[in-house]
């Protein structure tokens, strides 16, 4: 397996930060959590420069750091059925509120992303991990 260094770059690019995402489905939900940000942020901020804006970026940082220290690993379920809940409730709600809106907006503008999506909520969620098996 590779590892993959993702970032949410604000000049275009997919990547921003220095975080090292241990698989391809990880790579793969945070290139759509990203892509989902720059939607919302595009509609509701107008943010002026390429990219996102502070909050926006500060938001997905956050989720890259929880996807990168999931203690499910590359068995990770999507967090809306993960029965460990390691986001903060703050951020929980601000990514609440941008996937409701950007979810079936992705279809048009992201389908293939979409549909992983949508496949991925239909793996079984893994038992909680003892200590002994964490990373």
């Amino acid at each position: 397996m590779r590892a993959f260094f993702v970032s949410v770059a604000t000049n275009g690019g997919v990547v921003l930060g220095r975080y090292t995402v241990v698989s391809t489905r990880a790579k793969r939900e945070v290139l759509t959590v990203h892509k989902m940000l720059a939607l919302y942020c595009h509609h509701f901020h107008q943010h002026k420069k390429q990219g996102l804006c502070p909050e926006c970026h500060e938001l997905l940082a956050f989720s890259e750091r929880r996807t990168q220290r999931c203690i499910f690993g590359e068995n990770k379920p999507v967090c809306e059925k993960c029965p460990t809940h390691c986001y903060k409730p703050s951020m929980r709600n601000r990514i609440r509120t941008v996937m409701r809106w950007a979810g079936p907006r992705m279809l048009l503008h992201h389908p293939i992303l979409s549909i992983f999506h949508m496949l991925d909520k239909f793996r079984p969620v893994p038992d909680k991990p003892t200590k002994a098996l964490r990373r």
